[in-house]
């Protein structure tokens, strides 16, 4: 059996985003504004 492994930072944030979006009524299209990483 394959030992689980720690997600990435990204994939971390990546699931918290997806967690708090699916609690908020946000209009057509703002996901995916907000979820676009402009810098790092």
């Amino acid at each position: 059996m394959a030992a689980r492994q720690e997600p990435t930072f990204r994939e971390s944030v990546d699931l918290m985003f997806n967690r708090a979006v699916a609690l908020m009524d946000l209009s057509p299209g703002l996901e995916e504004k907000i979820r676009v990483c402009n810098a790092t």
